[in-house]
């Protein structure tokens, strides 16, 4: 008899913590209302603060169209593939040249980790050691983060690191950019 209300207690005890373990997600996800507060700070402005999300952001409406829709990439289209939903920005984005570099350094920092990776590998064609050294502070930023990518042959994830380290390579299987036409 004693063995079956340990057991009972033991099977209480692991449904109260799988509904816990459910709800304390739930609560993080609605928001700082719902979090602990320290020393009058949310707790969720002290981890943007810690890793730099609350950074200034670079006002859409400010960019042009085609680095309007970079900026708020959700993946990567492979630059061959021909109907990709982002290839005419891409192609736009890189035919404004040097008049973009500003924008791109900006975005560089505040986008989505894809629009990120997309302004460095803009700004490698305009300035590689700048490029270079944006692509470093990303790889800290959001090395470990996943982006979505979408070539003629495959549809998978890689995480920004991978992305990174196959765009400064000599012959990058990535190709983030689709070729532009002369003029």
């Amino acid at each position: 008899m004693r063995n079956i209300k340990t057991r009972s207690k033991t099977v209480a005890f692991a449904l109260f913590f799988m509904v816990f373990a459910q709800a304390v997600p739930a609560a993080f996800a609605q928001g700082p209302s719902l979090l602990p507060t320290t020393a009058g700070k949310d707790v969720a402005d002290a981890v943007q603060e810690k890793t730099g999300a609350n950074k200034p952001a670079v006002a859409e409406k400010q960019l042009p169209p085609c680095l309007a829709e970079i900026y708020k990439a959700q993946g990567i289209e492979d630059g061959a593939l021909k109907s990709g939903k982002m290839r005419d920005s891409l192609i736009e984005a890189q035919k404004l040249g040097a008049g973009a570099r500003a924008n791109l350094i900006d975005m560089a920092q505040t986008a989505s980790p894809a629009g990120r990776l997309i302004s460095v590998a803009l700004l490698k064609k305009l300035d590689p050691p700048l490029a270079q050294k944006l692509a470093e502070t990303l790889k800290q930023e959001a090395g470990d983060q996943s982006v979505s990518y979408i070539s003629p042959t495959e549809r998978c994830h890689y995480s920004v690191s991978d992305i990174l380290n196959d765009l400064s390579s000599t012959r990058p299987v990535i190709k983030i950019l689709p070729p532009v036409a002369p003029k």
